[in-house]
């Protein structure tokens, strides 16, 4: 099996004793050598996602002819991130604000639908702000926000979340209102300024 790193260089992998686990685990090594993380893996050209990976472990080299690896600057990528998200949360705040008009003017079905795309819109904002920490190496327990730590303020962002799903299922207008207007808008003023803040120590 022929490894390639990044489109350019490689190198052959062969033997009978040789796993998959154990080549995955070499290119991870060599990309953190360089400052690198590893954020593709692509066998014969299937794409490889962790669980795929997780099952292909222990499967020898053998029978398999090529591997494509992609790495990354973690850095420039969480930069990167970070400049998309800052104008993403202008968009869900938008989401925010034409689903509680579209309550407030009796268009149940179409508000309701609006309002789902927040929590939507919620979910991936936070899976890329975990994967900013995971890139940089960023321990939200120990960097203080406001009257505690980014990951006490996770954890009252989840427990907002959280109240405006249920109220979304029994389809509580009032409560939705509320919770916009008295929650979710403070943290996406919040989160927005953690952000700036993180966009200028990259």
């Amino acid at each position: 099996m022929e490894v390639i790193l990044d489109g350019s260089s490689g190198w052959p992998v062969s033997g009978e004793d040789v796993t998959l686990g154990s080549v995955f685990d070499q290119a991870r090594k060599q990309a953190e050598g360089k400052n690198r993380v590893v954020v593709s893996l692509m066998l014969d050209g299937e794409s490889l996602n962790r669980a795929r990976q997780d099952e292909l472990r222990a499967k020898p080299v053998h029978g398999f002819d090529l591997l494509e690896i992609k790495t990354v600057d973690p850095v420039r990528m969480s930069g990167d991130t970070v400049k998309l998200l800052l104008p993403y949360m202008g968009g869900l705040e938008r989401l925010h604000d034409e689903g509680i008009s579209l309550l407030r003017g009796n268009d149940l079905a179409r508000g309701l639908q609006k309002l789902r795309q927040c929590t939507d819109g919620w979910d991936v904002f936070t899976h890329a702000v975990r994967d900013i920490a995971h890139l940089t190496n960023i321990d939200f327990t120990t960097i203080p926000s406001g009257s505690g730590t980014l990951e006490d303020r996770f954890g009252r962002l989840s427990a907002t979340l959280m109240r405006f799903r249920m109220a979304l299922e029994l389809k509580e207008t009032e409560r939705l209102a509320a919770i916009v207007d008295k929650e979710l808008r403070i943290h996406l003023w919040e989160w927005r300024g953690v952000l700036e803040t993180v966009q200028s120590q990259l």
